[in-house]
């Protein structure tokens, strides 16, 4: 099956004649401002979903859609992102925080005195009785 190809990926037409060519022109001004302008609106919202929201067809009925009833407690993108590397920072920060500061290091081994007595019985001998 064979489909269209957008308009944009089409071999250039033959030119238009001039009152056509000026109309055309402005026509797909207006639209890409508008498109570029709804854009911009929703960009900076930056709520919900940047897929298309279907709608149902004429004649049946919804009773209960998905947006009569908004989640309560709702954060956009960069708020949600914002808290999520922020948490993500503060848990690095504060492992090497703790593993720098906090926990403490072991002192050195102190050194062995070569004349420490030996033990008479090693501490691991099995006793026979």
């Amino acid at each position: 099956m064979a489909q269209a190809l957008p308009a944009r990926l089409h071999a250039p037409a033959a030119p238009a004649s001039p009152p056509l060519g000026k109309a055309m022109a402005a026509l797909l001004n207006a639209r890409s401002r508008a498109s570029l302008l709804r854009g911009l609106s929703a960009a900076s919202r930056a709520y919900g979903t940047s897929l298309p929201v279907p709608t149902p067809p004429q004649g049946t009925g919804v009773v209960f859609h998905s947006r009569m009833q908004p989640p309560k407690y709702s954060l956009s993108n960069p708020k949600w992102f914002s808290i999520f590397f922020a948490c993500n920072l503060g848990a690095y920060l504060g492992h090497y925080l703790y593993l720098r500061l906090l926990m403490p290091s072991n002192p050195p081994n102190p050194p062995r005195n070569p004349d420490e007595a030996r033990p008479e019985k090693h501490m691991h001998t099995v006793d026979e009785d």
